[in-house]
């Protein structure tokens, strides 16, 4: 189910990065070995990376506080940068982007609010995966657009089915045809 929903960015969680080495093919994390990667999902031992966005951040508003991750896509959308430039802008060649300081443009996210267009499942109310993943970032505080229609966080993390979860789901698919 995809949730809207519109939130103020609380705070950049950098305890796991933001960005990865992920398969160039279905853009899984990859496992480093010593002398190359590994693709656990296509079972490919030489695999060749690419470095993606994959931010955590706590987004809140009036009712309650979440965690999204932001995917390469929508972060590239945002910022108008791919992962590999704004590594190579950070490390240069020669070192690890895994390893570097956040881009100063990840950061400065922190504080602004947004509307969210969120994927919703069982799986992210699991002991070990309580996040939500943003499909997309429909609109910001910094161009003005009306966010009338979002619904809360703590309305997307109750809504498991409720009627305007599904009112809601249907604006999106709606909007998604025009």
């Amino acid at each position: 189910m995809q949730v809207i929903c519109t939130g103020r960015v609380t705070e950049i969680k950098m305890d796991k990065g933001w960005c990865n080495v992920s398969c160039s093919n279905c853009a899984k994390k990859l496992q480093r070995t010593v002398a190359s990667f590994t693709c656990l999902s296509c079972n490919n031992t030489n695999e060749v990376g690419v470095l993606r966005y994959r931010v955590e951040m706590s987004v809140a508003d009036e009712t309650g506080e979440a965690v999204f991750v932001c995917f390469d896509w929508v972060m590239t959308k945002l910022q108008n940068m791919r992962a590999y430039e704004a590594g190579h802008l950070l490390a240069g060649g020669s070192v690890n982007p895994e390893k570097t300081q956040e881009p100063p443009f990840v950061t400065d996210i922190e504080g602004k609010t947004y509307t969210f267009q969120v994927r919703v499942r069982s799986y992210n109310f699991t002991a070990n995966h309580q996040t939500f993943t943003i499909s997309r970032i429909l609109s910001d505080d910094a161009n003005g657009d009306d966010n009338s229609g979002a619904i809360s966080v703590a309305a997307k993390v109750k809504a498991g089915g409720s009627s305007q979860a599904e009112r809601v789901s249907d604006k999106v698919k709606k909007a998604r045809k025009e």
